[in-house]
């Protein structure tokens, strides 16, 4: 056994991109704990069909319009504009709409969050090997994904983390000995991110600029720091011409720089928040879990370990802090962003959990006698992490039981109503975690649910014209005639009717089939034999 460990060192060694024989070598052990934990978190998530994650069904409506606009009977080829592929936030709906022609929209997105939460773990284990780091603190990543924008469900944003951390690195190695192939790989890079989200690939802009400045003034030279520069805007210079693009095509359907407002007034010139404010909802941006702190003392203990390591470790020479700046810039910039405009919504508390994706970096356990129970503290916090949120899990899947053989029973191609006011929120996450669960029923039978996106600069698929749509999200929603009138399928979620509500019900239209707290009623009744 140990010859075979030691030839499996040795193989590693060969593939490890760290280039310094003073670092810690890249070992079996920290690799083999990556892929069990990375393991666990797979499982996890692959287990249930349908996960807490609010605004997912958002990106599995625009990924089905994708994949099903165009093809014979589609009802969207009139409904929506084609995609622009090259604008932002694009790249996700295009490549799982494309392969959801063939496997299924549903299964391209769940395939693309397995992505994410496979990426940023071993994305973070090449930049910390590339940057003369322990392969331990990849280890760290794994839990970290299921952040607050997780269960908020922006999947394109998160889609864009292991293109954005491996960009990062690949703009250092840029910096440090610029090569032709270094310089297509950044630029591929922030091509990727910008086409895959705006807001990350900006924040990425905000680091590279920070890196630029470092690297400018580490030459003493004029020409050294003119040199520099020069080769950094280069390098981001086909994204930018992307951006200028999607910016001058946006600005037709978005409001004019000087006619932004800021949904949260204050009385300071500009609608920031305040600094007590932000301390006060950061442990809330930080959980995960709704009614329970147990996430959040997770979390705590990541950091008192890293602490730890930190202090016990001590300085390190010769090791670029590049990433140390990156998350220090970013936990700073929760302070100072606005938390909604009149575009987008959550953009300040966005920035924690992009700094969770760099906090690996922070974690290096020492070669003294302290590092085996540091690390077996480690094992032991991600344990504790993925056994508190498979509890959730196990209870938010009671909750959720029923929805996919009710929208089984649903004809396809027709279009629905979902009253989501009535219950949307789960007893055991945050957020409003039914919200938009309706827009399954667009990636499994390609049917339209009006409450789609598909308006504003920020989408790449926008309707042709406004669509009728009924805000009636109520109770009483069975007495109001824009329903009934506008829809072909009502889709409910823990109605608890009166019996006139029920007489009306049945007197309108068809229970198609009722399962748990979930119903699917048709508002054509079917005709008397």
């Amino acid at each position: 056994m140990r010859g075979v460990l030691n030839r499996l060192d040795r193989a590693l060694g060969r593939l490890d991109p760290c280039d310094d024989p003073t670092v810690e070598r890249l070992t079996v052990a920290p690799v083999a704990a990556l892929l069990v934990a990375l393991a666990v978190s797979l499982f996890t998530y692959l287990r249930l069909p349908y996960h807490p994650m609010q605004d997912f069904g958002h990106h599995l409506a625009m990924a089905a319009v994708v994949a099903d606009r165009g093809r014979p009977g589609s009802i969207y080829t009139d409904l929506y504009t084609p995609i622009d592929a090259l604008g932002t936030n694009s790249l996700l709906y295009v490549l799982a709409g494309t392969v959801g022609r063939w496997v299924g929209v549903g299964v391209a997105m769940r395939a693309a969050m397995v992505f994410y939460l496979a990426g940023v773990p071993l994305a973070s284990l090449y930049a910390l090997r590339k940057l003369r780091r322990s392969a331990w603190g990849a280890l760290v990543a794994v839990p970290l994904v299921y952040s607050e924008v997780w269960i908020c469900g922006f999947a394109n944003f998160v889609f864009a983390a292991p293109f954005f951390l491996l960009t990062l690195i690949a703009f250092y190695l840029l910096l440090d000995r610029p090569t032709v192939g270094r310089w297509i790989a950044t630029s591929v890079g922030f091509v990727l991110v910008f086409l895959a989200h705006v807001h990350v690939y900006l924040w990425l802009g905000v680091i590279a600029c920070a890196w630029t400045f470092v690297a400018a003034f580490q030459e003493r030279r004029l020409r050294r720091f003119a040199a520099v520069g020069l080769l950094a805007l280069t390098s981001v210079a086909p994204s930018l011409l992307l951006l200028r693009r999607w910016l001058r095509r946006a600005l037709d359907v978005m409001p004019r720089p000087g006619e932004w407002t800021f949904s949260n007034p204050s009385p300071k010139p500009v609608a920031f928040r305040y600094v007590e404010d932000a301390l006060r909802d950061m442990s809330g941006y930080l959980k995960v879990l709704g009614n329970s702190e147990l996430d959040l003392e997770v979390l705590l203990g990541f950091a008192a370990l890293a602490f730890v390591c930190a202090r016990l470790t001590g300085p390190r020479r010769g090791r670029p802090l590049l990433l140390e700046l990156a998350f220090l810039l970013t936990v700073g910039s929760f302070f100072v962003l606005p938390e909604h405009t009149e575009q987008q919504a959550v953009i300040g508390s966005r920035q924690l959990s992009v700094a969770l994706w760099l906090a690996p970096v922070f974690f290096e356990p020492p070669a003294l006698a302290f590092r085996r129970p540091i690390l077996l503290g480690l094992l032991a916090l991600i344990g504790v992490h993925f056994f508190a949120w498979n509890q959730a899990l196990n209870h938010y899947s009671g909750e959720i039981a029923g929805l996919r053989r009710v929208l089984a029973a649903a004809p396809p191609r027709q279009r629905m109503h979902f009253v989501n006011a009535i219950r949307a929120d789960s007893n055991y996450f945050r957020t409003h975690v039914f919200w938009h669960v309706d827009k399954w029923y667009m990636a499994e039978k390609f049917g339209q649910c009006v409450d789609n996106p598909a308006v504003g600069g920020m989408n790449p698929v926008r309707y042709r014209k406004d669509p009728h749509k009924v805000g009636v999200n109520h109770t009483y929603w069975v007495e109001d005639e824009a329903i009934w009138a506008n829809n072909d399928l009502v889709l409910v979620h823990g109605w608890r009717p009166t019996p006139l509500q029920v007489t009306i019900a049945y007197r309108r239209g068809e229970l198609l089939l009722r399962s748990g707290d979930w119903e699917l009623w048709s508002t054509k009744p079917r005709a008397a034999p």
